[in-house]
């Protein structure tokens, strides 16, 4: 059985300080993990149809 190895991270960039990019410095951080999930929580404005 081979072995994974999973990274489950919140950007949360609520802030605005990555102006909708994610900052250079994150690439470091995940190198190496076979399975990456990023989430991210952001506010914007429902359309009601």
């Amino acid at each position: 059985m081979t072995e994974l190895s999973i990274l489950e991270w919140n950007m949360n960039q609520r802030g605005g300080y990555g102006h909708g990019r994610i900052p250079t410095w994150v690439l470091d951080e995940i190198l190496g993990y076979d399975i990456i999930v990023l989430t991210e929580f952001c506010q914007f404005d429902v359309v009601s149809f």
